[in-house]
């Protein structure tokens, strides 16, 4: 990888598509689960645990690795892991360890049974938890909080939210009112002096949106959660608001509410700059995460790509929110990329960009994301970009404008990175 890349810059060319590829899989590498939660543990904050025996518990899409960095580093006795279908589940410290699978994004039936499994273990540990948390929670592991919500609530009112285009923090609000695991309820079962450990693929400063915060304390009230609800102009949705009128609300304290941030996008873009960094290449970080509607997000990227020197590398990450219109094939990354490239047409701007989630899957594809060149290229087709946007189907054009980043799930899920230089 880094004499692919010194060759890119002893030519002094444009930085192209397989730099980018090559400094997106490095950045991942830099930053796997199981390395920074051993440089995590391996601090002064953490020290008070290398003397106890301790359970662990692993919820999310990175469950595997996290379990990894956390069973080398302390004295464990019991290891519990919920991981979404499809993702790594294996782990090489503890061929004993209890490992269940829900699902992700919806919430299904091995979700429900992953979520009563989760709740067992923690009410019979009788030494400390130290939980670790990633981004895939929410849906992974899921129990009605009963007699006010039953299943098939839960379900109705996930699967209206993801597609309403609210901010991830306005789903995890309603997600912790119906939950009897989310907004704090797990670690009230905890016993004391357990510790929670977040790797997280939300916003600095928002813990509690990491799977909903299942072991965090929770201020939020039904009301608020209720409005959410009732926004969404949904009748299954106003049928349950109005259950929340009633039911109980959340507990103020956890037995887990000490929180150790692992890593976030942060983590990320940084990782990202350094590899470039070593590499020769000048970086330039957008300090603020891309978030809000996908189509506004763009032109943020844009404008802020053309006061960007040539060849200097514009590192940017986030989440942008996509409302979704159509049965079409896409995700935000993809969404995002066809976008840009409308854009960079529209402006006569030179290119290349990678745009692509850390947990290498994009929306319903098998892909990563995008990565394109937007220079030499015929006029776009603007009727057929946008009837792909109304569907919800951006996917194909954007693979057909440029490649595919295939990486398969990577064990990591500290939200997207975007990549972009002129040319």
């Amino acid at each position: 990888m880094q004499t692919r890349l010194r060759e890119h810059l002893r030519l002094r060319i444009a930085v192209n598509e397989s730099a980018l590829l090559d400094i997106f899989h490095a950045t991942l590498a830099r930053c796997s689960p199981a390395r920074l939660t051993c440089s995590r543990l391996s601090g002064e904050e953490l020290k008070s645990l290398g003397g106890l025996e301790v359970d662990l518990v692993a919820v999310g899409k990175c469950a595997a690795g996290l379990i990894d960095g956390a069973s080398s580093m302390l004295k464990t006795g019991r290891i519990f892991i919920a991981v979404p279908s499809g993702y790594v589940a294996s782990i090489s410290n503890d061929p004993g360890a209890e490992i269940v699978e829900g699902s992700h994004p919806e919430l299904s039936e091995s979700s429900f049974r992953a979520g009563e499994r989760l709740i067992a273990f923690v009410e019979s540990a009788n030494r400390p938890i130290v939980f670790l948390i990633s981004g895939g929670s929410s849906a992974c592991v899921e129990i009605p909080l009963r007699p006010w919500f039953e299943e098939a609530d839960l379900i109705a009112a996930n699967h209206a939210l993801l597609r309403s285009g609210l901010p991830i923090s306005a789903i995890n609000l309603v997600r912790r009112h119906l939950s009897a695991i989310k907004g704090g309820r797990l670690g009230a079962l905890a016993p004391p002096g357990s510790v929670t450990m977040i790797y997280s693929d939300v916003s600095p400063g928002r813990a509690s949106d990491v799977g909903s915060g299942p072991t965090l304390p929770d201020a939020s009230t039904n009301e608020q959660a209720a409005r959410v609800l009732r926004s969404l102009d949904d009748s299954l949705c106003m049928a349950i608001a109005d259950r929340l009128s009633s039911s109980a609300e959340p507990p103020r304290s956890s037995n887990a509410s000490r929180v150790v941030l692992i890593a976030d996008n942060t983590t990320l873009l940084a990782a990202a700059a350094k590899e470039a960094g070593h590499l020769g290449l000048e970086t330039q970080i957008m300090e603020d995460e891309l978030e809000g509607d996908v189509s506004v997000a763009v032109q943020r990227l844009v404008a802020r790509l053309e006061a960007t020197s040539p060849r200097r590398l514009l590192i940017a990450g986030g989440e942008p929110t996509v409302v979704v219109r159509g049965a079409g094939t896409g995700g935000r990354c993809s969404e995002l990329a066809l976008r840009f490239a409308l854009a960079c047409e529209e402006s006569g701007l030179k290119a290349s960009a990678l745009f692509a989630g850390s947990d290498g899957l994009d929306g319903n594809t098998d892909a990563a994301g995008i990565v394109l060149s937007c220079e030499g290229r015929d006029p776009l087709d603007r009727a057929s970009i946008e009837k792909a946007l109304a569907n919800s189907d951006s996917f194909p054009l954007a693979r057909h404008l440029g490649s595919e980043v295939l990486s398969g799930p990577t064990g990591n899920n500290l939200r997207d990175i975007y990549l972009m230089a002129r040319n």
